[in-house]
This record gives structure tokens, C-alpha cells and sequence, in this order.
């Protein structure tokens, strides 16, 4: 992810992939940059194996 990384977070817990926006002084508002990295966690999570979305 780039430069403001800390504005995502990306969480997986057993087959969980949780993707949470990080910016309360600005109250969550997006980004340009935010909604880069939030296809990125979300390709992230594609990618993982150990993700499920439905009956793993």
C-alpha cells in the first residue's frame, strides 16, 4: 500500500479478511489514495487462499 497506509487497516482472523478505515479526525472521508488501497486489501484478500467469503 502506499504513503498513507495507516488510513487502511487490514485484518485477517481464522477465514476473515477485514478491511477497516483508519481516519477519525477526518471522519472516515475517502481519499483518492484511500480508494487505491482499499482495492488493494481487497485484491489481498482475493488472493488469500485462507479467505472465504461463503462455506469454506
Amino acid at each position: 500500500m502506499n504513503s498513507e497506509a495507516s488510513n487502511i487497516e487490514y485484518e485477517l482472523d481464522d477465514s476473515i479478511a477485514t478491511v477497516r478505515l483508519n481516519q477519525p479526525e477526518k471522519l472516515n472521508a475517502f481519499t483518492f489514495a484511500m480508494i487505491d488501497q482499499i482495492r488493494d486489501a481487497v485484491e489481498r484478500a482475493a488472493a488469500d487462499e485462507g479467505v472465504c467469503v461463503a462455506n469454506c
